[in-house]
């Protein structure tokens, strides 16, 4: 407000959306961009080989189900990128031949669910060995410590309860949020991750990260990533 009123020259630090908003409304006002590198995901509690979501599958159609373009638009003004790997697409390390793309196509969403063992009844989806639909808790922040979160949070659910999986959202302060993570008492939450522009994903990714304490919150393991992530860890060798 104040600088719509002209009684400062800048601000920063607004919701993209609104920073645009304000520019475009301002004379002789622009916005600078100047991006990030956090990355807005959905985390699954993959610990158990038999949960609902350790199917590789599973989690490609609920990614497919999700316009994560419109997303962008209506949440950061467009003033974002579409998530396709960890590593930003800002940063040195990123490789877009590496980090295909999941389109977003609720038939292939559907493929996708039926060739991981799911079965749609009455339009809701059952998993592989269940007897009854699934209904999803989302965790996410309150609204008022992360708007953007809780809203893209609010976004998932929609996106995935359209699709025929039952999803509500469980908007929690920030400690309790935390310590939810940290616990493991969640089935999928709305997460941020600052990768930053020189990215280790060791920390969220690695196997020994999943003990207590660590940070990799959904439980992965996979022996052949865990040696890429050491791999990737180890000095470089400079050559002339």
């Amino acid at each position: 407000a104040a600088f719509a009123e002209g009684e400062v020259g800048s601000v920063g630090d607004l919701p993209a959306a609104d920073a645009l908003a304000l520019a475009a409304a301002t004379p002789d006002a622009r916005a600078i961009r100047y991006p990030g590198t956090t990355v807005t995901a959905v985390a699954f509690d993959l610990r158990s080989p038999k949960g609902p979501f350790a199917d590789l599958r599973t989690r490609r159609a609920l990614l497919a189900a999700l316009d994560r373009e419109t997303m962008i638009e209506d949440l950061l003004g467009g003033a974002g990128a579409r998530a396709d790997t960890l590593i930003p697409p800002s940063s040195w390390a990123y490789d877009a031949k590496s980090s295909p793309a999941v389109a977003y196509d609720r038939s292939a969403a559907v493929d996708d669910l039926k060739a991981a063992g799911w079965r749609r009844v009455q339009g809701a989806w059952i998993p592989p060995g269940a007897k009854k639909p699934l209904e999803l808790t989302l965790l996410a922040p309150e609204r008022t410590a992360n708007p953007l979160t809780y809203e893209a949070a609010r976004r998932v659910a929609a996106s995935w309860t359209f699709l025929g999986l039952a999803t509500t959202v469980q908007a929690l302060p920030p400690a309790e949020f935390v310590e939810k993570l940290r616990a493991g008492d969640f089935s999928a939450a709305v997460i941020d991750v600052n990768m930053g522009l020189d990215p280790d994903p060791y920390p969220i990714l690695a196997s020994t990260q999943v003990r207590e304490g660590g940070s990799n919150i959904a439980g992965y393991q996979n022996a052949a990533l865990d040696a890429a992530l050491v791999a990737a860890r180890a000095p470089a060798t400079i050559t002339n």
